[in-house]
């Protein structure tokens, strides 16, 4: 039902597939975020299936043509942009102002339903747990190496940051897995506050069901209680996971895959809370390739945001740099390379900017990946720009500019055009 009142638009929409495509744009403009892309939509299920199967993108463009038609006559006018062969939807701020009060991104998601709700499991700001990612990054290391006593300090540091259940879970489970190396008062201290927490009832829903059952196998063998009981107990968490448990490996990978799609579709944001929910699983799961990929996803969607300062940002990067040499993981990435000078540039530390692309550069006299070079171009003209280098002629940065979108045009690489059209835009006000 669609109506007015009081002088005020009011929309009452019992198709799910049109509430979502309101509640969308309602979310953006409340966000002041982009446009809403038709190519978005349509790779929903909700918008491309019909009862006669997989409609062709023509038709759901005319469906939605037809329904902007409609919300005009009621007095909603949605516009549409074309980007080249793209086409975009936005409410007209003009004409109609969403309120900032109402939660459109929660209602967003439960008109999506499945993982989107994820989202909200994180819930302490983006520098907090970037924080609490360092220490248990540590923590990690300093176990791997025998060092207990530090480990479980790094930790105790972790659970110091932050009161947050889900945060705090992924730590017990943790200080679980290692604390039986420490020593006895030591181990046994940690397993009481791990089984308090369990026990405060803080951890509800699929939280639970993912690490309740992993604090109570750790610590299976440091009860008193029988063995027989103690078959019981693990008996009723095996059928547990039979019936509803969740593979939190692969959950996690799924959330890193969906935040670079995410981001491909010109949502950062969504894919940011990704790659944090991503990363938190990732350590519970003890995997440091997948940690160490997950905190690099981080780090690639703050290129260009000022959620945090550079230095914390450098931070992540010098970390991920520690973290595959400790573990030697992609220990020759030209990328992890590129992406910390991007941050040094940002803190105008243009020394270490250019020692790191010229670390970038002898990577890439080797095996050579096309995104790679690519990258380097960008950030050697982003160098030159901002480093007003009187060394390096604008025609010179225009060149490399210019072979950088080239690239990332011939591969597909959206992140990467979108990249090339910032700078470009730099570019247009340099004097």
């Amino acid at each position: 039902m669609i109506g007015t009142k009081n002088g005020e638009i009011t929309l009452e929409v019992t198709t799910r597939k049109w509430g979502l495509f309101l509640t969308s744009l309602a979310a953006q403009q409340q966000i002041a975020g982009p446009d809403v892309a038709f190519d978005h939509l349509y790779n929903q299920a909700t918008f491309s299936q019909g009862r006669k199967g997989h409609k062709n993108a023509r038709t759901v463009s005319v469906e939605i043509d037809n329904f902007r038609r409609q919300m005009k006559a009621e007095g909603l006018n949605i516009i549409k942009r074309k980007h080249g062969t793209k086409t975009t939807y936005a409410i007209d701020g003009t004409t109609c102002n969403v309120s900032k009060t109402a939660n459109f991104t929660l209602r967003l998601n439960q008109l999506r339903g499945g993982s989107d709700a994820l989202a909200f499991w994180i819930k302490p700001q983006l520098g907090v747990q970037l924080a609490w990612v360092f220490a248990s990054m540590r923590a990690k290391v300093a176990f791997a190496q025998g060092q207990i006593g530090q480990a479980l300090a790094f930790q105790r540091d972790a659970l110091a940051l932050t009161s947050d259940p889900f945060l705090n879970a992924a730590t017990y489970a943790d200080i679980a897995r290692i604390s039986y190396r420490a020593d006895r008062d030591t181990a046994l201290d940690m397993r009481d506050q791990a089984m308090d927490f369990v026990e405060s009832g803080k951890m509800s829903g699929a939280i639970a069901q993912i690490f309740v059952p992993r604090i109570q196998v750790s610590y299976a063998f440091q009860d008193d209680i029988g063995a027989d009981v103690q078959c019981q107990k693990l008996d009723a968490i095996a059928a547990g996971y039979l019936t509803h448990g969740i593979d939190v490996a692969g959950l996690a990978r799924a959330l890193n895959t969906r935040g670079n799609m995410r981001r491909r579709a010109v949502n950062d944001n969504a894919g940011l809370h990704d790659f944090q929910l991503g990363i938190a699983l990732a350590i519970t799961t003890n995997d440091p390739d997948l940690i160490q990929a997950s905190l690099f996803n981080i780090l690639a969607a703050l290129e260009f945001s000022n959620t945090v300062p550079p230095e914390v940002k450098i931070e992540g990067a010098e970390l991920n740099e520690w973290f595959c040499q400790q573990y030697n993981l992609g220990r020759d990435s030209a990328q992890a390379e590129l992406l910390h000078a991007q941050f040094y540039i940002e803190a105008a530390d243009f020394d270490k900017a250019n020692a790191a692309i010229h670390r970038a550069a002898t990577i890439l006299s080797g095996e050579r990946n096309a995104t790679d070079v690519a990258f380097y171009f960008y950030t050697r003209a982003n160098y030159d720009l901002q480093r007003r280098d009187k060394l390096a002629s604008l025609r010179q940065t225009l060149v490399r500019v210019a072979r950088a979108e080239k690239i990332y045009n011939r591969v597909g690489n959206i992140i990467g055009t979108r990249k090339i059209d910032k700078l470009k835009a730099k570019l247009t006000q340099t004097p």
